[in-house]
């Protein structure tokens, strides 16, 4: 089998609800399961190369969505253990991010940063106030790359609505 990248998207295409499905019942929340897809066509897509032809592409891929999805219970069971020992109270960690120590001095923009979900948070200003890389991020926050990706994806559009009359001004 042809080990291109448009091999693997000719093969990927008819799959994709499937899959996505497949992710909806394992993980029972749509946002986890489109990441938890993404992250499968990632990894699949880097091990395209090792696929065998004789073997069913769908099998595979839920081979590998499978072990994602374990790991991702068994790094959340790690996850919640260390916040069980250190609770962190997403109200105090809004209250004690010094958003005016950024380089952000329009107050619309800060309240718009401020209402961001907590988790997003740390990515947001990583990559966009630190110049951190997505990979990076990853590395740092112990995160997937695609999570990373996901967030900021997330962000952008929250942001880009909330701050729709800002950037009206600007332009």
């Amino acid at each position: 089998m042809n080990a291109s990248p448009e091999s693997f998207a000719t093969v990927l295409a008819p799959l994709r609800t499937r899959l996505l499905s497949i992710a909806r019942r394992h993980t029972r929340n749509e946002a986890d399961a489109a990441d938890l897809f993404h992250d499968t066509v990632v990894r699949a897509c880097g091990a395209w190369g090792g696929f065998r032809s004789d073997a069913s592409p769908l099998t595979w891929l839920c081979g590998i969505m499978k072990n994602l999805y374990i790991d991702r219970c068994r790094n959340a069971a790690r996850r919640a253990e260390i916040l069980a020992e250190y609770p962190l109270d997403a109200e105090a960690v809004h209250a004690s991010m010094d958003l005016t120590a950024e380089p952000v001095q329009d107050p619309r923009v800060r309240k718009a940063l401020a209402s961001l979900p907590v988790q997003w948070l740390p990515v947001v200003t990583g990559h966009y106030f630190d110049g951190l890389a997505v990979d990076e991020l990853a590395a740092k926050l112990g995160i997937p790359r695609g999570t990373v990706c996901t967030r900021l994806y997330r962000a952008r559009t929250v942001l880009a609505a909330a701050l729709a009359d800002v950037a009206a001004e600007r332009a």
